[in-house]
């Protein structure tokens, strides 16, 4: 793994309004749902717990350049100010 260091500015949010998508409770992994039964093609289980996790995909802009920057739970709570639960009740009513 490399990390890398740059200066810019979140120009805009390309995964809007869907900031977060439902999970496996056991591997994070993004859940299919065949019918009704939510299914965890990672574990090649059916009818897994389901739990919502955020996913913040940002087109980030320095001088020159542009990037995307995936943002997951912690560092996409810090970037909303709030856990994926309030989120989705203050967008819900």
């Amino acid at each position: 793994n490399k990390y890398y260091c740059f200066k810019g500015f979140v120009d805009k949010v390309m995964n809007k309004p869907y900031i977060y998508y439902d999970s496996c409770k056991t591997c994070s992994a993004s859940i299919q749902k065949n019918s009704d039964t939510p299914s965890c093609r990672k574990r090649n289980e059916e009818d897994v717990e389901i739990i919502p996790r955020f996913r913040i995909v940002l087109q980030v802009v320095s001088e020159n350049e542009s990037a995307f920057v995936t943002l997951f739970e912690d560092a996409a709570t810090v970037y909303v100010g709030c856990k994926v639960d309030q989120y989705i009740q203050s967008i819900n009513g």
